[in-house]
């Protein structure tokens, strides 16, 4: 019974000596449980009942017993209170691992709040940016898109380009049959006719876009007559905007069909078709920007020769002679985009 007692009293410190596992600490109150039942069955099979005092003769072998049977109590104690400690601790930690996984998901659900936060964050910047740059170039030819092909800019060296390769070899056409100042007067003419006519075409497609092509997102009954005219205007202008580049072909081939226009020039569309092609998809592009682009093709024979606004055709000059090539403007009576070109007297 002492053996049995003494690996009682090992087991318990193991228990509380270590950290254990949920399954060993299991493993070692089933021990104790077991040991302390034999140990009651070694009383009983001696005729030593737990309720009863055991006559022993020896004082000391009863006082040995009565201490064993001390320890065995309290160990017995400690031990069903370690269980209770471990079902607690077992428990807890249950309780901890939902709480861990609730965290994780509320981490998660974050997370991913962050993240679509971030995107509309970004969405709105981007929008707001696109808002402000559109409000910045409103009525505003002189602040241009970069990443626009068909900004002023690029509009004004192709049209540079069509007087170095297309009027040249339009004017070698011409020159076989014509005189110098003649061939120089038609395709002038050519030109000035073409973007006369693109201004007219692009006005009357503004028109029907302001009338028939562009909704309004929001209500008339919230906008006063002046905002809903503004706002009209606006989302016109943006969509034939948009969609220049496309018309362009368009208006190339009405050019071509158009009885006026072929009519006039019928002697000179064949061999002056690539320049008339080019020039009309140039002016048509002209008219397709914010602010309208403008050549000027008026000028005062006589009048001093201005170095700043035409370069010399064949010859210098102090005086103007005629003109070969007109200047473009930003805009009307804006800034030089491209020099004309003036045979000076």
């Amino acid at each position: 019974m002492e053996v049995l007692i003494g690996s009682i009293q090992k087991c318990f410190k193991n228990v509380i000596g270590k950290q254990q596992s949920s399954k060993q600490v299991n493993n070692i109150h089933e021990k104790i449980k077991e040991a302390i039942l034999q140990i009651y069955q070694i009383m009983d099979s001696k005729g030593i009942a737990h309720e009863q005092q055991p006559e022993y003769k020896d004082s000391e072998i009863e006082k040995k017993f009565k201490n064993q049977k001390e320890e065995l109590t309290d160990i017995t104690n400690q031990n069903d209170a370690l269980m209770k400690t471990n079902q607690e601790l077992s428990k807890l930690r249950i309780e901890r691992e939902i709480n861990i996984r609730q965290l994780q998901d509320e981490k998660e659900s974050l997370l991913t709040q962050v993240a679509k936060l971030q995107d509309e964050k970004e969405s709105l910047i981007t929008r707001l940016s696109s808002i402000a740059g559109s409000r910045l170039k409103d009525g505003n030819p002189i602040i241009a898109d970069l990443s626009d092909d068909n900004r002023p800019l690029k509009i004004a060296e192709r049209f540079s380009e069509i007087y170095d390769n297309e009027w040249t070899d339009a004017f070698d056409n011409l020159i076989t049959d014509k005189s110098e100042i003649e061939s120089i007067h038609i395709l002038l003419d050519i030109l000035q006719s073409i973007s006369k006519s693109c201004q007219e075409l692009s006005k009357d497609q503004l028109q029907n876009l302001k009338h028939f092509g562009i909704p309004l997102d929001a209500d008339d009954e919230d906008l006063s007559r002046d905002q809903d005219t503004y706002d009209r205007e606006r989302k016109a202008k943006e969509m034939q905007m948009l969609c220049g580049p496309l018309s362009a072909e368009l208006v190339q081939m009405k050019f071509l069909r158009n009885p006026d226009f072929s009519t006039k020039f019928s002697d000179y569309i064949i061999t002056c078709e690539t320049f008339i092609t080019k020039c009309v998809k140039t002016c048509w592009m002209m008219n397709m920007q914010e602010v309208p682009m403008c050549l000027k093709f008026a000028y005062q024979p006589g009048d001093p020769f201005k170095r700043e606004l035409y370069k010399e055709y064949t010859k210098c000059g102090g005086q103007c002679g005629y003109l070969v090539w007109p200047l473009l403007l930003l805009h009307v009576d804006g800034p030089v985009l491209q020099k004309g070109v003036m045979q000076p007297l």
